[in-house]
């Protein structure tokens, strides 16, 4: 998607268009209620899926039998415990919560690299 997005749209790259504003209506997000409880929608969903003797829950369709379990190891973290709190320290004045704007997430990722290039250049030392 993106390589063929990039070839009809163009290249994009960091700018300042991004819209913050919210949505105009926030009720036309979300579930139509008044459909959900047509007759009609549900005829169709019972043709086109198997029963999972739970008709309330909509999210809850074709169980399996078994599930899988994926056990993944803890990777090691590359800093020490002083280290970590020393990084926690540094980043923390670099944090905003609400930052939509893509601009301030690539300055926010490129400075918490620096950080972390200043903590592994010290250690070395």
């Amino acid at each position: 998607m993106f390589v063929f997005g990039m070839v009809h749209n163009g290249i994009c790259g960091f700018n300042d268009t991004w819209n913050d504003d919210p949505p105009f209506d926030i009720h036309e997000y979300g579930i139509d209620w008044d459909e959900y409880d047509s007759n009609l929608l549900w005829e169709h969903h019972d043709t086109n899926n198997a029963p999972n003797g739970n008709r309330a829950n909509p999210f809850q369709t074709h169980l399996p039998h078994h599930l899988s379990h994926v056990d993944v190891p803890e990777p090691p973290s590359p800093f020490s415990a002083n280290n970590f709190s020393i990084f926690q320290h540094q980043i923390q004045p670099l944090m905003t919560s609400s930052a939509r704007n893509m601009i301030l997430r690539c300055t926010l990722w490129i400075s918490t690299l620096n950080i972390c290039n200043q903590i592994f250049i010290s250690e070395c030392q």
